[in-house]
């Protein structure tokens, strides 16, 4: 699938009214599937993983990197008039589009960032204590190339919300990061806040609370 996905990205099925086919699953989920399936090889039980970490390492990387790369979601689902779907708030009259972390955990790349922090917790120990750095050079890239190609309030969410994950593996190297983390570019502003709302949502570290570069 994903040798195929590089080549020619896989386009969704367009549903026709009458078909009654609601029941197939699209290459979307196919995508979504496959996350799940990375996220059950990737957690232990009573201590050990179902497969080898260090045998197979290099291919599940090489296929986390690529599910990062996938166009679910996308700005326009962010968008009241284009949403694949939305909510209704007590209250409130009309309808408003889901929250970034809601859209976040229902989108394939939300679900490949959550299994590329997995992946990189268990490739982190193969790191000693001792040791300065604790992840991998092109753990470190896929990063920051999801980062530049990110045009979502969802999946900035998830990087604001997994930033300690990284950030206690190597300080420096997210802290020159912040500034895209937290773009203050004013068409970036949605950007910015979610990123914020995701950090805000998960535990407040004092090691980084008080990093004046935060």
């Amino acid at each position: 699938i994903k040798v195929s996905g590089e080549k020619a990205p896989f386009e969704e099925e367009r549903r026709e009214r009458g078909w009654f086919d609601t029941f197939r699953a699209g290459w979307g989920a196919v995508h979504f599937a496959m996350t799940e399936v990375f996220q059950a090889l990737l957690t232990e039980k009573n201590g050990l993983l179902p497969l080898d970490f260090g045998v197979y390492r290099d291919r599940i990387f090489s296929i986390v990197s690529y599910l990062l790369r996938h166009p679910d979601p996308s700005p326009e689902d962010e968008q009241i008039d284009t949403a694949k779907s939305t909510t209704t708030s007590s209250g409130e009259a009309g309808y408003q589009v889901n929250d970034p972390l809601h859209m976040a955990v229902n989108a394939v790349r939300g679900q490949a960032f959550k299994t590329f922090v997995w992946f990189m917790e268990q490739d982190g120990k193969k790191f000693k204590k001792e040791d300065a750095v604790k992840i991998a050079n092109d753990v470190k890239k896929s990063y920051e190339s999801a980062l530049e190609n990110e045009t979502t309030r969802a999946i900035m969410f998830m990087f604001g919300q997994h930033l300690p994950f990284f950030y206690f593996r190597d300080r420096d190297w997210i802290r020159g990061l912040l500034p895209q983390i937290f773009s203050q570019e004013p068409a970036k502003k949605h950007l910015y806040t979610a990123a914020w709302e995701g950090y805000l949502a998960h535990n407040l570290y004092e090691g980084m609370f008080f990093d004046p570069e935060i």
